[in-house]
């Protein structure tokens, strides 16, 4: 399936991180270099995004390809934040140069310049390392970081800053990001500005992928999750005239981002909003749960209502797809 996203502009203070990118030194700080490389294309770039209850973390893998001499230049990947200069919790950081692990110098930015490229953004420091690229040959680097989430009114937010790849020679050929949901937290959304296509491996982990990636220096893909279950309306919980699978058919687009289980959970929503009483005791104990949930015990689906019988359908034929 393909879908088109935009740029999630949001002005509270969280936190991003970035790609592998070329930079200069002055003084001990550090700054992107305001032109391209020549010589030195990023091939690909390969994300794997594993969510937990309180953090994520990163694993990504940069290819790279000289096509001009043997040089040795500085790389860095920055960490950035929205609006604030404060130290986000990054972890565990570590990095590879053809799977040989590298030691990283941390240095401060330099650059007002390119700050005010990226709006809202702010790099608070570097990860710095010296790489050999040689001649026209592949170069392999390797990210591996936890960091917590940003907070953006009910949902979490998980923030990649891929734009800073313009720094190297022409476009990149694939950007590859897989999500893997460790938790039981619903995904809403995945923002990124251009076209991309997105499947499931194995069902659960999510695949995205984009072609021939012509990236500006603030583009970002962003994943919007919660807690809240997609049967309710953040603001508004669930009321019998604010009962989202009644009022709203939920786009196959949405569907298609819930596990199996969720899935479930969501159909069966249908069924509780009316006050089935559950014979399973795991849906039972569920919306048991729920503030709203009361057994009817003259329940029947002819009170469905138009949209609920829609969305029942459409939840089926998305389960069915996953077996």
């Amino acid at each position: 399936m393909k879908k088109w996203f935009y740029l999630l502009c949001i002005l509270l203070a969280s936190h991003i991180y970035a790609n592998d990118s070329w930079v200069e030194s002055a003084g001990g700080s550090y700054t992107l270099l305001g032109n391209k490389n020549q010589n030195i294309k990023m091939v690909s770039e390969k994300i794997k995004i594993d969510l937990f209850e309180n953090y994520y973390e990163m694993n990504i893998e940069f290819v790279f390809f000289n096509y001009g001499d043997t040089v040795e230049l500085l790389v860095g990947f920055p960490e950035y934040s929205y609006g604030t200069r404060e130290i986000t919790n990054i972890r565990d950081f570590q990095t590879t140069i053809n799977n040989e692990i590298i030691f990283t110098e941390i240095g401060q930015n330099l650059s007002e310049t390119m700050e005010k490229q990226l709006g809202y953004r702010q790099i608070n420091l570097w990860y710095i390392k010296n790489v050999n690229f040689i001649s026209n040959d592949y170069t392999i680097s390797k990210v591996r970081y936890k960091a917590d989430y940003a907070n953006h009114g009910y949902y979490k937010a998980v923030e990649y800053l891929y734009g800073t790849g313009s720094t190297w020679k022409d476009k990149i050929d694939e950007i590859h990001i897989e999500i893997e949901n460790h938790t039981d937290f619903w995904l809403y959304d995945t923002f990124f500005i251009m076209e991309y296509s997105v499947n499931r491996k194995n069902n659960e982990i999510l695949e995205i992928n984009i072609k021939d990636v012509i990236c500006e220096i603030d583009d970002t893909f962003s994943i919007s999750l919660s807690k809240i279950p997609a049967f309710e309306y953040p603001q508004f919980g669930v009321s019998e005239i604010r009962w989202r699978l009644r009022r709203e058919i939920i786009p196959h687009s949405e569907l298609f981002l819930f596990s199996k289980e969720q899935l479930r959970i969501l159909r069966n929503s249908i069924y509780a909003f009316h006050g089935y009483e559950f014979r399973s005791l795991d849906l039972l104990n569920y919306f048991k749960g729920q503030r709203w949930y009361r057994i009817n015990k003259s329940f029947s689906e002819n009170s469905f209502s138009e949209n609920e019988k829609i969305n029942l359908e459409n939840i089926i034929r998305e389960e069915n797809m996953r077996n």
